[in-house]
């Protein structure tokens, strides 16, 4: 992506916030894109752009989130009157508090949000309120809202993670010897309730059988070593966030000729760079990922059209932006008022698949929210990266 597109990009979002399509004698349906993209502090007083030939690492999220967003706009084909704002809740004018003051929640019949903690929990709570499906289209948490059945989240949260990977492991490792590989800690500990949630399915009895091994600040091979099994397959489950305790599992598996053994992470391992040194290109791991980019040509075609645009590659975050608003703006011109009950209609599903459904407190019959389940058990072995399970 280069600078000069970049300043285009902001000029274009300074100079209007609304985009619309043919008017018609139908009422408009009002789509708002809620984001961060630092306008404020990008911009000097007089216009002109502070950060030289620079692109703050801050700044890059929200902007490709945002350009992908806008090229779904240029690629909905409709006579049906659409009127689109783009707000950044970075700016004093169009935080989430300024704009529920000018009322602009009054009219908007989708709101989508590349936001995270207290910005997603208010636009939750709006959603609530004004009776307005919210798309929560990259934060990976329920945030703790319940009885909220207008907060929908394109991002599976941590646990659905966890669930995939148990899943996988039942259907193509039964009969392994696992291991799961814990740190001690608050998060540690809930990762490690997701997993043996999972690992419980209808009829109250584990699936997986596994042996504990809880890590302290740094990994003993040595006890590790000792429950393995030379016999069968060794799986390693990490249940841990730790990058190091990552590093030293890739370490550990180096010098164990003896032993067949593989590893399963959790879905940051999909950016750590370890995974990617020659040394360790002979190991198989498995880790989920809520997107894969399959190489088809519906992602090389995007990625044409991107460098066109950009001269840049597109990120996972660009590819969210524009599906989030290539499917789920199609299905409200399609369902209009119904699109809350037409979630999985997949009419216009392009490069992201969902499947979206209800997550309800025991007992209870109202959603507590709603959340994409649709993860890929993703592995790497021998220097190729393959999508092996959809869920």
């Amino acid at each position: 992506m280069n600078t000069k597109h970049i300043l285009l990009c902001f000029w274009v979002l300074l100079s209007s916030c609304a985009y619309g399509q043919i008017a018609t004698e139908k009422e408009p349906l009002r789509v708002a894109l809620f984001t961060q993209l630092y306008l404020d502090s990008a911009f000097k007083e007089d216009g002109l752009y502070q950060h030289d030939m620079q692109m703050p690492r801050y700044i890059l999220p929200g902007l490709d989130f945002t350009e992908g967003f806008i090229m779904a706009l240029d690629s909905i084909k409709t006579d049906y009157p659409l009127e689109v704002k783009i707000y950044d809740i970075r700016s004093e004018s169009q935080t989430i508090n300024a704009l529920e003051t000018a009322n602009a929640f009054d009219s908007i019949d989708l709101m989508i949000g590349a936001v995270s903690g207290n910005e997603y929990r208010q636009l939750a709570e709006i959603a609530l309120q004004y009776q307005i499906p919210f798309l929560s289209a990259t934060f990976p948490n329920d945030g703790g809202i319940t009885d909220n059945p207008y907060t929908i989240l394109l991002n599976p949260t941590i646990a659905v993670h966890c669930q995939g990977i148990i899943r996988y492991l039942q259907k193509s490792y039964p009969n392994a010897n696992h291991i799961f590989l814990q740190k001690g800690g608050t998060q540690e500990e809930k990762i490690r309730r997701y997993y043996e949630s999972a690992n419980v399915p209808g009829n109250g009895r584990k699936s997986l059988n596994w042996k504990v091994y809880t890590a302290g600040d740094s990994l003993r091979t040595d006890e590790l070593i000792d429950l393995l099994d030379s016999t069968k397959q060794n799986i390693i489950i990490c249940g841990s966030f730790d990058e190091k305790l990552a590093v030293q599992c890739l370490h550990f598996m180096t010098d164990l000729s003896a032993y067949n053994v593989q590893l399963a992470g959790l879905p940051n391992w999909e950016t750590l760079k370890e995974l990617n040194l020659p040394r360790h290109k002979s190991k198989t791991i498995y880790y989920t990922s809520a997107f894969f980019n399959d190489g088809s040509a519906s992602f090389s075609d995007f990625q044409k059209r991107f460098l066109e645009k950009t001269q840049g590659k597109a990120s996972d975050v660009v590819y969210k932006g524009y599906d989030a608003a290539y499917n789920f703006i199609r299905l409200l011109i399609k369902h209009d008022i119904n699109l809350i009950n037409q979630l999985n209609d997949a009419s216009f599903q392009h490069l992201i698949q969902y499947n979206i459904q209800p997550v309800k407190s025991t007992g209870k019959k109202q959603p507590d929210y709603f959340e994409n389940k649709r993860i890929y058990i993703i592995k790497k072995s021998n220097g190729v990266t393959t999508k092996t399970d959809k869920q």
